[in-house]
């Protein structure tokens, strides 16, 4: 029976060039090929107990490209769609209703992955490869809409910086087109500290520092470095540290970073304000 099933499935591979095939499929001949395939799967996976799958039954499988794993297999042919929209088109802003040419709907599957990566379930979360991998090839895990409203406001500030050469904007100042930009240059300096409901990117940092964004008055940094942490505050003085070590790296080149030594006495030259 096991002899004759691998007839078909060989068959089916030099047919379509794999063994991809639908749990419902049937041979022409009546024989549910599909469900033999998903059924050698469990087996090989310890979910059936079996002595009928050997060694070289599994040797034969694989010489016809039996997909052991589905998930793994489905993962890697929409992360090769992704790579070539990257290819193509140099990143990975990809609308989510976009549909490949043969189908795929691919703008859902990299909602997918954002969705994975901030999952608190251990069985849904992305693996740190798979992270590294799309960072590879462009993967913006942000909101792309939030983003893009992100950059106009950026622009609003960066129109005032090329005006006044700072960005001492009062809380209550607004544009000529309504938007409360002193509100918002607020809001970044807190979310920087870390007691803001939302965090700010490593990206966003780098471009305010470049329009010389000073997050803390001298007062405030002196009280802040010397600020004791407890349980209650832990969480907003990790984000204020690691958000400063963020400012030392917009300082380097992304692919020419110094020694853990050089960063170690930058850094404590930075929160001296000595650079």
């Amino acid at each position: 029976k096991w002899e004759k099933m691998y007839l078909f499935a060989k068959e089916y591979y030099e047919k379509y060039g794999n063994l991809n095939i639908p749990s419902d499929y049937v041979t022409k001949s009546g024989e549910n090929l599909g469900k033999w395939i998903k059924a050698q799967r469990k087996i090989k996976n310890g979910s059936v107990i079996s002595t009928n799958l050997t060694e070289d039954k599994m040797k034969m499988l694989d010489d016809i490209g039996m997909i052991w794993n589905l998930l793994e297999y489905n993962w890697m042919k929409m992360y090769d769609f992704a790579k070539e929209y990257y290819e193509k088109h140099g990143n990975l802003n990809i609308p989510i209703h976009y549909v490949t040419e043969n189908g795929e709907n691919l703008g859902l599957w990299i909602k997918s992955q954002k969705t994975a990566k901030n999952s608190k379930k251990t069985d849904k979360k992305i693996t740190d490869e798979k992270i590294k991998m799309l960072d590879d090839i462009g993967m913006r895990w942000e909101n792309i809409d939030l983003m893009q409203g992100w950059m106009k406001k950026y622009e609003a500030a960066k129109r005032y910086y090329n005006e006044y050469d700072n960005l001492e904007i009062p809380h209550s100042y607004i544009t000529p087109t309504g938007f409360k930009l002193g509100q918002w240059i607020g809001e970044a300096k807190r979310k920087y500290r870390g007691n803001y409901k939302s965090k700010i990117t490593q990206e966003q940092i780098k471009l305010l520092e470049q329009i010389d964004m000073v997050w803390f008055s001298l007062k405030d940094d002196y009280k802040l470095q010397k600020e004791e942490i407890t349980e209650k505050n832990k969480l907003i003085k990790q984000r204020e540290i690691l958000n400063r070590f963020y400012s030392l790296l917009c300082k380097y080149d992304e692919n020419e970073l110094p020694s853990k030594e050089e960063l170690n006495k930058r850094y404590i030259k930075q929160l001296n304000r000595e650079e």
